[in-house]
């Protein structure tokens, strides 16, 4: 490692300390070691569950869901996509208030995960039935094509090599700047 870029622990540490402080530091640290992203995710759960213990609160709905879908032996090597037919996909483009061309993005992995708000994220897990956890994972791995477009291709298409924000990816979709300001919000 060079003496500019901390250890793993140290990271870490700094996170919590500033995720306290700021949640919306988790996509900052996202931003800025993506190979970290995992880590940051599952730390950010487990310090709103300690804070919820501390406060004698309870847990909010999210965090249950986290919990509810903890892998028991690492990450799902399942798509959060893959149980999603064509009902379940219209719906969940309308509870998320998006075009299908985002829904695309986010199920061929085109967009970096530390550039979308965590409460769209856990809309978005909600929407799949499955947890964050399981979610960021799936974004944290290379793009992929879907196999519609490996189909169509005349020639041995290859998938994005460069993932883009979900600010970008609003904006080729077309959606209005008025809806993508609210969507960058980072509130419920």
């Amino acid at each position: 490692m060079s003496k500019n870029q901390p250890t793993p622990e140290t990271l870490l540490t700094s996170f919590a300390v500033d995720f306290r402080k700021d949640p919306v530091s988790l996509g900052l640290y996202c931003q800025r070691y993506p190979q970290n992203t995992h880590d940051f995710v599952a730390l950010a759960h487990e310090l709103l569950l300690l804070q919820s213990v501390e406060q004698d609160t309870p847990i909010d709905a999210a965090t249950e869901r986290w919990i509810a879908n903890l892998p028991a032996t690492g990450p799902s090597q399942t798509s959060p996509f893959a149980g999603l037919d064509r009902s379940a996909y219209a719906a969940l483009r309308e509870t998320l208030g998006v075009p299908g061309p985002v829904i695309n993005a986010f199920r061929d992995r085109l967009i970096t995960l530390g550039s979308v708000p965590l409460s769209f994220l856990e809309k978005f897990a909600a929407g799949l039935n499955v947890g964050i956890q399981e979610l960021a994972d799936h974004l944290s791995a290379p793009p992929t094509l879907s196999r519609g477009v490996q189909y169509k291709s005349d020639g041995k298409p290859g998938a994005a090599s460069d993932k883009l924000s979900f600010k970008a990816v609003l904006e080729e979709a077309n959606v209005s700047p008025e809806r993508i300001a609210e969507l960058l919000l980072d509130e419920d």
